[in-house]
């Protein structure tokens, strides 16, 4: 909101901080008062938890609107999705085990488990095309996901699919209030893209 106000825009008189501030003329200084006081007094009027969390709503509302289409194209999966002995045999056809092509077959509705992966699988991942670059996960939802994928990493016997993850979460306590379904399989298929996680 400051940002529309044009004074708050311009910059400051070159005077101030270049030199001394006595030598700089009575007229700058208070003019520069005058601006800093009229920020001030909008700040304690507009600023409350109230407009923060209206703002912060409108992000979230954002954010989701802008993957609603793909949501709705993967939830669009589940029809297409067979039985659970299919989900199996749909495990035994996937002959990567990390790497972008194990990835492409964890969907919706599939039962295929993962587990973390071996020095030796995360090796023969093949470097990105693109520039390398780490995994991105929201701040919002980091601290559950990331626990999941240590969790993993501590236990190498553990296998989980995507429906004993989620449950996983939610016995260990987690706030995952803002994991969706989507947001859980994209995580795990990213961490087995990378070779961080990979299918069992």
């Amino acid at each position: 909101q400051l940002d529309a106000v044009p004074s708050f825009r311009m910059a400051v008189h070159p005077h101030i901080g270049t030199r001394s501030l006595d030598l700089v003329s009575e007229r700058d200084k208070v003019g520069f008062e005058t601006v800093l006081t009229s920020a001030k007094l909008m700040i304690q009027e507009k600023l409350s938890v109230g407009s923060i969390s209206a703002h912060l709503a409108d992000k979230y509302n954002l954010f989701n609107n802008s993957v609603k289409k793909q949501r709705e194209d993967l939830l669009g999966q589940i029809s297409s999705v067979e039985s659970g002995k299919a989900a199996t045999s749909q495990s035994s056809k996937c002959s990567h085990v990390v790497g972008h092509q194990a990835a492409c077959c964890i969907k919706f509705g599939s039962n295929i488990q993962f587990r973390a992966s071996t020095p030796e699988e995360r090796e023969s991942v093949p470097p990105p095309i693109s520039k390398e670059r780490g995994l991105v996960v929201r701040e919002e939802t980091c601290d559950a996901l990331l626990a999941l994928l240590t969790g993993l990493k501590g236990d190498t016997c553990k296998t989980l699919c995507l429906e004993t993850a989620r449950n996983e979460m939610k016995n260990a306590g987690d706030d995952n209030s803002l994991i969706c379904d989507l947001t859980l399989l994209s995580f795990v298929r990213h961490c087995v893209e990378m070779g961080a996680v990979a299918l069992h």
